[in-house]
């Protein structure tokens, strides 16, 4: 029993030593270096602690509340270990009032001192008015009025009266005029709203040291109550002067924390993505034509990059293949390759199949399933060819899609014959019966609107 009474002894008394060693200090930090973003800005502040062998719990007060927790950073020497670090916010403690809103608020003050003032001396006149009209009875009913009396009583009613009234007019202009200026300071209070008093934020970090001393520590954080935007001043001396241009910075901020004489970096990049290094795709440069809405209204687009399929289309024998018609299946929507094969089309809101279609070769369809990039294979049409007739466009199509008319010889129309004495169609006959596909020159000079000659 004597044994685990000791034992106990012993820990309490470790414990209570234990936690005797862990003191608690307000410091004072200063703002050194401040990074403005266009949204937010990042705050540095530098202090000087004096640290004594055990865990210390470090209060950096009058921060602006709008600190991001998750953003706070410390950085201290290696004979210190930071344990944990918190951000609190005190409603006790205000932020110092600027200068401009103590000011205000001290002639608000004094001016409503004036109105009560001058209330107060027109109520006097108010009841010394009711007074003498209470008691305006002159004589009595047995001895009546002499006159000489009833002259003298008139003439101090009358004058008493008047200076009354005047006092009373003296007192309401004095009341306008205090009530204008009032209003002035209220709306200029109103202005500058934004600067009013706020709660202050409370950093805590707790240190552990093994040795005292005084050591250095550097905290940043983010806020959001700061911004920039650019603004440009051109100037020239006259007209044949060079012109000069001043890129400025407008800041603002509303954190409640005193920047002046700190320095300032602005920047315009986001704190809140990361500082990774991009990953660039390559870019291909082509002169797509694209024939979206030309019959018709066509289905809307979805705007935004991400609503975009790129690809190439090539040969079978891994040739890009220049001017393949590429089509959203069920709209109008479409473009054709450059020639590189490259093409790039935007996706309707119910794109889910695209048309492959080139002259001697089979017209392929492929899903899109939100893939952004698609490569597409075509594979050549065995069939031989006797006669082809590339019809321009024009009204003759009977809003049908723009494309190639394949056909035989002798299958020639009345409805081909018209289309020669047209302004807006083209008509090519080649008798090439072992060809099987139009040079590509031809589908270009097509699909720009080039008129053919017509045979």
């Amino acid at each position: 029993m004597r044994l685990i009474t000791t034992a106990f002894l012993v820990l309490v008394v470790c414990t209570g030593r234990l936690f005797a060693q862990e003191t608690e200090k307000d410091i004072s930090s200063e703002i050194k270096q401040v990074t403005v973003f266009l949204k937010g800005a990042q705050v540095t502040r530098h202090a000087k602690v004096a640290l004594t062998p055990g865990t210390t719990l470090l209060k950096l007060t009058g921060m602006a509340p709008s600190v991001q927790e998750p953003s706070i950073q410390v950085d201290a020497p290696p004979s210190a270990k930071i344990l944990s670090v918190s951000f609190h916010i005190n409603y006790m403690d205000e932020t110092k009032k600027p200068e401009q809103i103590a000011t205000l608020e001290v002639e608000r003050r004094r001016i409503l001192a004036l109105v009560a003032e001058q209330k107060a001396e027109e109520s006097v006149y108010q009841e010394e008015e009711t007074i003498l009209k209470t008691n305006k009875s002159i004589g009595g009913a047995e001895r009546g009025v002499d006159i000489q009396e009833l002259k003298v009583a008139m003439d101090y009613f009358r004058q008493r009266l008047q200076e009354i009234k005047q006092l009373q007019l003296q007192a309401d202009r004095k009341i306008r005029q205090y009530n204008e200026a009032l209003g002035k300071i209220e709306a200029q209070l109103a202005a500058v709203s934004g600067q009013r008093s706020k709660p202050t934020g409370e950093i805590v970090i707790k240190v552990s040291s093994k040795q005292a001393g005084t050591i250095p520590i550097e905290v940043k954080y983010l806020v959001q109550e700061a911004s920039w935007f650019p603004s440009y001043d051109i100037r020239a001396k006259d007209i044949r002067s060079p012109v000069s241009i001043t890129y400025k910075a407008n800041v603002n901020q509303h954190s409640g924390e005193d920047w002046n004489q700190v320095q300032l970096t602005i920047s315009s990049a986001d704190p809140s993505q990361g500082g990774s290094r991009p990953i660039l795709k390559p870019w291909y440069l082509g002169f797509n034509n694209h024939i979206s809405g030309i019959y018709g209204a066509s289905s809307p687009v979805q705007p935004g990059a991400g609503n975009y399929v790129h690809g190439r289309v090539m040969s079978a024998n891994g040739e890009p293949l220049p001017g393949v018609n590429v089509l959203i299946k069920g709209a109008t929507v479409g473009t054709v390759t450059d020639v590189n094969g490259f093409y790039s089309i935007p996706l309707t809101s119910d794109a889910q199949t695209l048309v492959f279609s080139y002259i001697g070769y089979n017209a392929t369809e492929v899903g899109v399933q939100g893939r952004p990039n698609l490569d597409v294979t075509l594979a050549e049409d065995v069939t031989q060819l006797n006669e082809v007739v590339v019809t321009g466009y024009g009204n003759a199509l009977q809003r049908r899609a723009a494309g190639v008319q394949i056909r035989g010889a002798a299958s020639l129309s009345k409805e081909s014959r018209s289309l020669r004495r047209r302004r807006w169609s083209a008509r090519l006959t080649l008798n090439t019966p072992s060809m099987s596909r139009l040079p590509s020159n031809l589908m270009a000079n097509c699909e720009q609107q080039k008129w053919l000659p017509t045979t």
